[in-house]
């Protein structure tokens, strides 16, 4: 599998490959937990948000540390701007 690295300089030019993979995900099974999952991450990143830990890590509290997982935008996305997902949000007509 490639990974599509999206930054400020090609987020246009990437919208219509990523665009086109969730549009095959709807297709094929609309309601798998993974892809309401993304949805949600991709709503809270075109907020400006960072779309929350990574799947599969949870943050560990002790009264001695704060340990911090890294989160959807850090790992996946972290040169995308806010309007990648706001766009990506509108074109697959998902809330944001």
């Amino acid at each position: 599998m490639v990974k599509l690295l999206v930054s400020e300089d090609n987020w246009r030019d990437a919208l219509p490959i990523v665009v086109m993979h969730y549009r095959d995900m709807e297709m094929m099974d609309p309601g798998t937990p993974l892809l309401r999952s993304v949805r949600k991450q991709y709503a809270d990143m075109a907020r400006g948000g960072d779309g929350g830990p990574v799947s599969g890590t949870r943050n560990t509290k002790s009264e001695r540390y704060f340990r911090r997982y890294p989160t959807v935008r850090q790992s996946s996305y972290p040169d995308a701007p806010n309007e990648f997902f706001q766009e990506l949000c509108d074109l697959l007509g998902w809330p944001r």
